[in-house]
């Protein structure tokens, strides 16, 4: 998010008034993770499913598996830092009912995981504990004399059967248990880790350098699996890269001091300083590390372990606290609002070897296990370290930056395939037809659209960061997006003479000329320039209507104003003379005569007569008077689409074109953007409500297709919600909801606290004055 949403703030009020809420990250609290811990394991005793006839003893879920063992390494962790007896009660009883068997098969790592409870148990009562059977699998196991990449094949195993090693070696007293373990540990690590991005690839069918190597494999079933991203990187699970991380404090614990820990030291801040770089904002990690934006809503299983493993490097000296500490508190923040009140960890992926469908729903025992595991790690440090989190805070403009962060990832998401598709010149064999009315304008319908919404953003030019080369990206994209889909002699040349639809869309990259004169029009050749001026031209054909229509046809002569230097100003004056007439009162408009409860005021007619009227005062026209009202009623319309956020972050959905999604709130971001926030609206509690809108709707399942292509709804997959005439193209309108992009990441829009929105406070109890009309 660079520069829009909220602009100046021209008020002076108490701190008191309006006191950042919980986005300040409120400090751990022993007592509350302890209490969430107990939820969890209650909760998962009581669901589990090991031990039934569904999952007997010997298989991959029953007692003895990988799945409950993986649980039960969290278990005993929680009985540590909390003393309480139900944890080490419920590890006794499970270990005499596996009989202190390992898993069935000997030299498959995952059934070697049961066995590193088993002998934290025998340190702890070796009178009562029978470790003989793990000793009797590991002794063969060394006898055979595996190598690392047989053995240890998938990352995974690096989490299930190392730290068995090292507790063998610990235990016993055995020197030759530790040497087998880092002689299988490092061939592993020679085979599965990726130097070039310092991640682990879960197996070699996900290697592109091997010879057998398949970007996606066809079952017969007709499921597509994966062996790569969608953005065409290559794909390191986050579960699987959590299940390594988490492994190697495992083991070195359980070292003795000298080179060969300290190389395992080495290597896990190497791995730490990577992960790092990969936490999305939300503190959480998505299943796929190199693509994100293509697996929705963060993966818990995998960020707990990389959160366990923060907490234990800072512990013990080596993670820089300053550095990890804000990234352990954004990520605990996350993982509690995955879990449910009644004390389910949701947002966990089911069984699998990569990427897969997960939600609020799902659960494995394993996740629960890392669960554990990263809130008895995080009081470990408390307790090391009293007053660590009260000394490294995250402070305001971080929680800003991390929003914006956000939403660049969502333009991405959205705004990318029509930029790659439009740039190729093949946006109309690419998008996704629904075979509504409008089909066959449905690629100006995206292309002017996006390009609308993320011309603010492209108009802060490219810099060094990576946000800044992306934006160089897209603005090369967009470019050659205009100069193909302008040029009547190209096969990708879009409709734009057509009478009716046509004019809407023009109207649209008109706007988009518009918002980013110098990185969309200074970046195009003379030929395009002359291409771009005549398609504007050809869209005269449509007369408009008694209606928002009016707008269209005056935006579009704006734009040829200010780059050719004539239009037919009568069109500009009829649309601002005739919404005169239909203004409502209290900064509404009518759409013609008629009032429409919808969101046209938003989507169309604030923001358009803002920017002719602009191009007016540029020009130094007398209708430019006018500006000032117009600017008056689009603030007074952003307080009222402010006040029209719940504290949820839903909005109503009210009206014509609902599937516009968040769309529906360009005015409060036009009026953030420019820089015109009424004293009412806090710039920390308009980011806070546009934030919290944008992520519902963007996360809600269906929003895209399987290809990364919007679908029609307004809350994810909803068709019969759109109207005859939307069709995949006009989805795209959703991008104007990301104006405040626009605003440079250092603008105090994104660097001042975040706080809590009018109907979030409203509802919390506060005590705020009565809204009031214009």
């Amino acid at each position: 998010m660079t520069k829009n949403l909220i602009a100046t703030f021209h008020i002076v009020l108490s701190a008191a008034v309006f006191m950042p809420d919980a986005a300040f990250a409120a400090r751990p609290d022993q007592a509350e993770i302890q209490s969430r811990m107990r939820k969890a394991f209650d909760w998962q005793i009581a669901h589990r499913t090991t031990g039934t006839d569904k999952y007997p003893m010997n298989s991959h879920s029953g007692p003895r598996g990988w799945v409950h063992g993986a649980f039960m390494t969290g278990v005993i962790e929680a009985w540590r830092v909390t003393g309480e007896s139900a944890y080490i009660d419920y590890a006794w009883k499970w270990a005499d009912a596996a009989s202190w068997q390992p898993g069935p098969r000997p030299t498959h790592g995952d059934d070697h995981i049961a066995s590193q409870a088993y002998l934290e148990l025998y340190q702890i009562d070796p009178a009562r504990a029978d470790i003989k059977p793990t000793i009797e699998t590991f002794d063969r196991l060394r006898a055979q004399k595996h190598k690392g990449a047989e053995l240890l094949w998938w990352c995974d195993s690096l989490y299930m059967q190392p730290p068995t090693w090292a507790r063998l070696a610990k235990v016993t007293g055995e020197r030759k248990y530790l040497d087998e373990m880092t002689r299988l540990y490092w061939e592993a690590v020679d085979y599965l880790h990726d130097p070039q991005e310092r991640l682990f690839f879960r197996d070699k069918n996900y290697m592109p350098h091997d010879k057998n190597f398949r970007p996606f494999i066809i079952r017969n079933n007709g499921v597509k699996v994966l062996h790569q991203e969608r953005n065409g990187k290559k794909m390191f699970w986050s579960l699987g890269n959590g299940w390594v991380f988490a492994g190697l404090p495992r083991i070195i614990d359980w070292m003795p001091e000298g080179a060969e820990r300290e190389k395992f030291r080495t290597f896990f801040k190497m791995f730490a300083e990577r992960i790092l770089e990969l936490q999305s904002p939300d503190g959480l990690w998505r299943m796929g590390l190199l693509d994100p934006a293509s697996h929705g809503h963060g993966e818990v299983s995998g960020s707990a372990f990389f959160i366990h493993g923060f907490a234990w490097g800072v512990r013990n000296g080596l993670l820089d606290a300053k550095t990890y500490l804000p990234a352990i508190e954004r990520g605990w923040r996350a993982l509690k609002s995955c879990q449910r009140p009644d004390g389910m960890v949701g947002y966990v992926q089911p069984i699998g070897a990569a990427p897969g469908k997960h939600s609020a729903k799902t659960s494995q025992e394993y996740g629960t296990g890392a669960f554990l595991l990263a809130g008895a790690e995080i009081i470990k440090l408390m307790r090391a370290q009293p007053g660590v989190f009260a000394s490294v805070r995250t402070p305001a403009s971080r929680e800003g930056a991390e929003q914006r962060a956000y939403q660049v990832a969502v333009l991405k998401r959205v705004a990318g395939p029509v930029l790659a598709a439009a740039a190729e010149g093949r946006l109309k064999e690419k998008l996704p037809p629904v075979y509504a009315g409008r089909d066959r304008y449905a690629p100006l319908e995206a292309l002017g659209r996006t390009l609308a919404g993320i011309a603010p953003w492209l108009e802060l030019g490219p810099n060094g960061d990576a946000e800044g080369r992306l934006r160089a990206e897209y603005i090369g994209l967009a470019v050659k997006a205009i100069r193909c889909s302008t040029d009547p002699e190209s096969p990708a040349h879009l409709i734009f003479n057509e009478r009716g639809q046509p004019l809407v869309d023009t109207a649209f990259l008109a706007q988009a000329l518009l918002r980013a004169p110098t990185q969309l029009w200074g970046n195009l050749d003379e030929k395009t320039r002359a291409n771009v001026i005549a398609s504007l031209k050809a869209s005269r054909v449509t007369k408009a209507q008694k209606n928002n229509w009016e707008l269209f046809s005056a935006i579009v002569e704006a734009a040829l104003l200010k780059y050719s230097g004539e239009c037919e100003m009568a069109a500009i004056e009829t649309a601002v003379a005739d919404h005169e007439d239909w203004y409502k009162g209290d900064g509404t408009y009518g759409d013609g005569q008629p009032l429409h409860w919808d969101y046209y005021n938003s989507y169309v007619i604030q923001p358009m007569l803002w920017d002719v009227l602009a191009v007016c005062a540029e020009k130094k026209l007398p209708l430019a008077d006018r500006l000032p009202t117009i600017q008056t009623r689009a603030r007074r319309y952003a307080e009222i689409q402010e006040r029209m956020i719940s504290p949820e972050g839903a909005f109503p959905v009210i009206g014509r074109s609902s599937a516009y999604r968040f769309g529906a709130f360009q005015t409060l971001s036009l009026v953030a953007l420019k820089d015109e926030l009424p004293p009412t609206l806090p710039r920390g509690a308009v980011r806070a409500a546009l934030h919290a809108v944008i992520t519902r709707v963007i996360e809600a399942p269906g929003t895209f297709d399987a290809e990364g292509w919007l679908q029609r709804g307004a809350v994810g997959h909803q068709p019969q919600i759109a109207e005859t005439y939307i069709n995949t193209g006009s989805l795209y309108l959703c991008t104007f909801g990301l104006l405040q992009l626009g605003l440079p990441p250092d603008d105090p829009f994104w660097t001042e606290p975040s706080l809590s929105w009018t109907q979030k406070r409203i509802w919390s109890g506060d005590d705020l004055p009565a809204d009031s009309a214009l």
